[in-house]
């Protein structure tokens, strides 16, 4: 035994430090998880096993034909409508692309349609072993209103049996097939490779004539909305008559020379207006240049001055009333009336030009307005004329561009080639591509071997108690100082020392004298050692433990005294077979002498003190100074108490009595006590400043529970 022990500073405090604490599994503690658990690791085993055997039992054989396809690179003429007549790039989104087409349904189906009803039958599967119940299952589902067309399956089958994968660095793919006939599947796989090659061509004829078809539908709208484009030109030049140009020269000339004769009419309309309004009067009428100038005026003058001195002279010579005086006179005054109706005639003649000129101004000014409208709607007119004659050119452009794409797609059509080529046909395999049942049925023993193995596992990790020693003492970091195994006793009252002195030789001595050695290892000077022994809940061995190390103790010569500290249920005094009587609690209420109350056990030289028969106020009494006392004066009397005390869960006087022990001794059962009490009850007793020896694991079933020290 390899376990090193050292002695801490409070005496009798044993730890016992284990190199190999691990969370591991060691081959000893699987063995024991066997031994317990050797039913359920069978059944798992079985469950697992048995089908995956009677399944490898029945598959058929399966045999692998592989052929290799090459993707040839685009070298014909290439032409301008690329979605239609492109070619296979060589690029790896292309050869992935192409992978993808290999194992289409589409594809798949085509190949189905051409391959004989031998290779369809193939891909049933064989009626043998679980494929009958897995068929049956199938038929009774397919009854029961499925109404999934029957190719779907057959499509799903084949595809799976299909394997496409390309060859890195190169163009090459191979098209691989499964199946359970050695000809069916070099014939498979020799199909899927040149329906995809005739595939890939129908699919460029194919785009070729929709295209072409694209084309000649566009071209029909480009020619019909070209010719509605020239109707629409025609017809604009015939509205706006710009049959013979745009006209604007012509108008334009019309229009300066209207503008200059409008000119020259305000002018001479501005000079008429002028000389009207300086003629006041008579008089300045008779100055003006219309006047002066005038023969008829100038003539009137003559005879007028030729008068007018006549009728002077024959004032003078004949008198007033002269005849001839008077005759000249009157010659005189008609020739004065000529020269009024004459000026009169003349400011006439100037007012009626003055309206004359007004009048042309006018119309010359709606001869312009009507010129300068006319030439707006020409221009307007030329404009829309060259929108309409820009949109005939474009759309007169592109169906002549339509037009030779029609010819380049009709004439490329003798041009399409195939751009893969098979590079190695499928030959019939001659052996099967499936592993051997042999190995198939040891890796089926292997995966039952490791789900049983993995259950018990599960099963070990949910269980709620602790198994292990490592486990206990990982979890509240204090050593176990013996794994105690479990016994049936014939009775309560069965003399517990036989099984510590009449079977020295058995493991249940052997780790109870284990358990005695490590208490007594500290033990130095002649005062005695007082250990408290403990539990989290009842029936966990407590009571057990304490009567066969007092009985060992006893038995090699130890002067050992056991005190029964259960005060609610002292199981101690009725496992020794007595009745109630005067003990500890009666010394503390000083109502007896410890040594009255002290009584031996038989002949093995054993002493016993039990609860007392009055237990009220017994928390008070024992937290007083006389318990310390009392606990002190028996030290000198024997070599080992021990405490027997209640459990932890159900009363607080544990706590007190491991204030006054020098260890204090934790049973837990195994593979019982939940995890979490057994910490909350180490922290209870930390807390109550108690020396924790160490932990009892009790009523071990395993034998990994005890073999842990000896790998220890």
């Amino acid at each position: 035994m390899d376990s090193s022990v050292t002695l801490p500073a409070s005496p009798g405090v044993v730890q016992l430090h284990r190199p190999h604490a691990e969370n591991t599994y060691y081959l000893r503690d699987i063995i024991g998880v066997l031994r317990e658990r050797w039913l359920v690791f069978m059944l798992v085993f079985a469950l697992v096993a048995a089908p995956s055997i009677w399944l490898v039992a029945s598959l058929p054989p399966t045999y692998v034909a592989t052929t290799r396809v090459l993707i040839e690179p685009n070298e014909r003429l290439r032409l301008n409508v690329e979605s239609a007549v492109a070619g296979i790039t060589l690029d790896s989104e292309s050869v992935r692309s192409e992978v993808e087409v290999l194992k289409s349904p589409n594809l798949a189906q085509r190949v189905l349609d051409r391959l004989p009803e031998r290779v369809v039958e193939d891909l049933n599967p064989k009626k043998t072993g679980i494929f009958l119940a897995l068929s049956y299952l199938r038929g009774q589902q397919e009854h029961s209103g499925s109404e999934e067309p029957a190719e779907a399956p057959l499509v799903t089958r084949f595809l799976q049996r299909i394997t496409v994968t390309p060859v890195e660095r190169s163009r090459v793919i191979t098209v691989s097939y499964r199946a359970y006939d050695a000809e069916i599947a070099a014939e498979v796989a020799n199909a899927v490779a040149h329906e995809y090659i005739e595939m890939a061509l129908e699919l460029k004829r194919e785009g070729t004539r929709e295209t072409a078809d694209w084309l000649a539908t566009r071209m029909a709208e480009l020619k019909s909305s070209l010719d509605a484009t020239e109707r629409s030109i025609e017809a604009h030049r015939t509205r706006y008559d710009l049959t013979q140009g745009d006209g604007t020269g012509l108008i334009g000339e019309r229009l300066s020379q209207a503008n200059l004769a409008l000119s020259q009419a305000r002018s001479r309309l501005a000079d008429i207006t002028a000389r009207l309004n300086r003629i006041g009067s008579d008089a300045s009428l008779e100055r003006t240049s219309e006047v002066l100038n005038s023969q008829v005026i100038q003539q009137l003058r003559i005879q007028e001055a030729a008068l007018a001195k006549e009728v002077a002279e024959l004032a003078t010579t004949n008198g007033a009333a002269s005849p001839t005086l008077v005759a000249r006179r009157s010659a005189l005054a008609r020739v004065r009336q000529s020269i009024s109706e004459e000026t009169a005639r003349i400011r006439g003649g100037m007012q009626s030009d003055a309206e004359a000129a007004r009048a042309l101004q006018s119309s010359l000014q709606q001869e312009i307005e009507a010129l300068t409208r006319r030439l707006g709607e020409l221009r307007t007119a030329t404009i829309g004329l060259r929108a309409l004659e820009r949109d005939a050119g474009a759309t007169r452009a592109i169906y002549e561009n339509v037009l030779l794409r029609i010819k380049d797609v009709v004439a490329q059509e003798s041009f399409l080639r195939r751009d893969a080529r098979v590079i190695g046909l499928a030959v019939p395999p001659t052996n099967p591509a499936s592993l051997s049942p042999i190995i198939l049925m040891a890796g089926c023993v292997a995966t039952g071997l490791l789900a049983a193995s993995f259950a018990l596992r599960v099963i070990v990790h949910f269980e709620p108690g602790f198994r292990r020693i490592q486990d206990i003492e990982r979890a509240t970091r204090i050593s176990v100082l013996s794994a105690i195994p479990k016994i049936k006793l014939r009775n309560e009252k069965q003399n517990f020392g036989g099984h510590v002195s009449d079977e020295q030789r058995s493991r249940f001595a052997e780790s109870i004298d284990m358990l005695l050695g490590r208490i007594m290892i500290g033990k130095s000077g002649s005062r005695g050692t007082v250990v408290t022994i403990g539990s989290c809940l009842p029936g966990e061995g407590k009571t057990y433990v304490s009567l066969s190390l007092a009985h060992l103790a006893t038995h090699i010569g130890y002067r050992c005294l056991v005190i029964d500290g259960d005060v609610r249920a002292p199981r101690l005094t009725r496992s020794l077979g007595l009745q109630a009587s005067p003990g500890l609690a009666d010394v503390l209420d000083q109502t007896r002498e410890l040594d009255d109350v002290i009584a031996k056990i038989g002949d093995s030289g054993l002493c016993f003190l039990g609860v007392g028969r009055s237990t009220q106020g017994i928390q008070r009494l024992l937290g007083s100074s006389l318990l310390r006392s009392t606990i002190d004066r028996l030290t000198h009397d024997f070599d080992l108490i021990i405490i027997d005390t209640s459990p932890l869960t159900v009363a607080a006087e544990p706590e007190i009595f491991a204030q006054v022990a020098d260890q204090t001794l934790l049973v837990v059962q195994w593979n019982r006590t939940p995890r979490a009490l057994v910490q909350d009850c180490v922290a209870r007793l930390s807390k109550a400043t108690a020396s924790i020896s160490g932990i009892v694991l009790s009523q071990v079933r395993s034998r990994n529970g005890l073999e842990a020290y000896e790998d220890s």
